[in-house]
C-alpha cells in the first residue's frame, strides 16, 4: 500500500493551526504551539476527565459492552439489526461504502466510531486514502486501534475528541445511527 492520504487536522484550541495525524508521541500546533499527546496510536484532543457524562457514555466505556458490541451479539446479530433497521449489517454497511461513492483514496471521517465497526472494513477498502475514527470513549478507540493493528490496517487513524466540535477537513463523513 502507498503512503495514505490523511486528514488536515485543525487545531481545537485556536482552530488556525493545521497538523497532519503525528507518528510520534505528541502533535504540536505550529500556530498557537498547544500541545495534544498521542497515546498508543490515539491522538487525544479531549482532556482526560470530559466533565459530567451521560449514563449511555458510561455505558459505552465498559469493558465486556465494547467487546460484544460489533459481534453476533449486538450489532451483527439478525434479529437486532432487522428488528430495528429490517436490513442486515453487511447491507447496511454495503449501502454507506455504495452511498459514499468510493474511489479508493477519500480520506473519511467516521463519526462516534465506536470499536471501528465501520472504520476498519472502510480502511480495508482504501489503497491510498485514509480513515479517521473520531469518538468520545477512549476504550472504544483503544479496542478500534488494537484491532485494527491486529488486521494489519495501517491507514486508520483513531481521535478522542468531540462530534460537536470537529477540527477537521475531510472528503466523506458516515455516522454509526445505531445507539
Amino acid at each position: 500500500m502507498t503512503e495514505p492520504d490523511l486528514p488536515r487536522i485543525l487545531c481545537p484550541t485556536c482552530s488556525s493551526g493545521e497538523f497532519n495525524f503525528p507518528s510520534d508521541d505528541s502533535a504540536q500546533c505550529p500556530h498557537c504551539s498547544a500541545t495534544f499527546p498521542v497515546e498508543k496510536g490515539i491522538l487525544k484532543l479531549l482532556p482526560e476527565s470530559p466533565g459530567s457524562r451521560s449514563l449511555a457514555q458510561i455505558f459505552m466505556e465498559w469493558d465486556p459492552l465494547i467487546h460484544i458490541y460489533e459481534g453476533t451479539l449486538w450489532r451483527k446479530n439478525p434479529l437486532f439489526t432487522y428488528g430495528l433497521f429490517g436490513i442486515s449489517f453487511k447491507e447496511e454497511f454495503e449501502e454507506v461504502v455504495n452511498a459514499a461513492g468510493l474511489s479508493e483514496s477519500e480520506v473519511i471521517l467516521d463519526l462516534a466510531c465506536g470499536p471501528g465497526i465501520y472504520s476498519r472494513p472502510l480502511a480495508k477498502k482504501l489503497k491510498k486514502g485514509s480513515v479517521t475514527g473520531l469518538d468520545l470513549s477512549l476504550p472504544m478507540l483503544k479496542y478500534a486501534v488494537s484491532h485494527a493493528g491486529n488486521e494489519k490496517i495501517d491507514n486508520f487513524i483513531a481521535v478522542h475528541g468531540n462530534a460537536l466540535n470537529l477540527p477537521f477537513s475531510v472528503d466523506v463523513a458516515v455516522r454509526n445511527k445505531t445507539p
